[in-house]
């Protein structure tokens, strides 16, 4: 029996640097109820990204959850542009 083989890479912030504060800067725009510090400071003590990033949550979810906790009002490429 042959074995799978699978070679993955993290892209952001190891081999592409992104900066977040560009990220928390647009989704403000689309929240009526925080400003990107805000969302910034909310983002990491409440560790939004986590489920997501460990493949524990698919996309429209995890869009779905971040839109509802900063009460953001945009479309899913809006989301993924921010």
């Amino acid at each position: 029996m042959k074995g799978s083989h699978a070679l993955l890479f993290d892209l952001g912030n190891v081999l592409l640097p992104i900066d977040l504060g560009l990220t928390y800067q647009a989704f403000s725009q689309y929240s009526n109820s925080y400003s990107a510090e805000q969302i910034e400071k909310i983002t990491q003590e409440e560790r939004l990204w986590q489920a997501y990033e460990a493949g524990l949550m698919d996309e429209p979810s995890f869009r779905m959850s971040i839109k509802t906790r900063f009460d953001m009002h945009c479309q899913d490429l809006e989301f993924d542009k921010a």
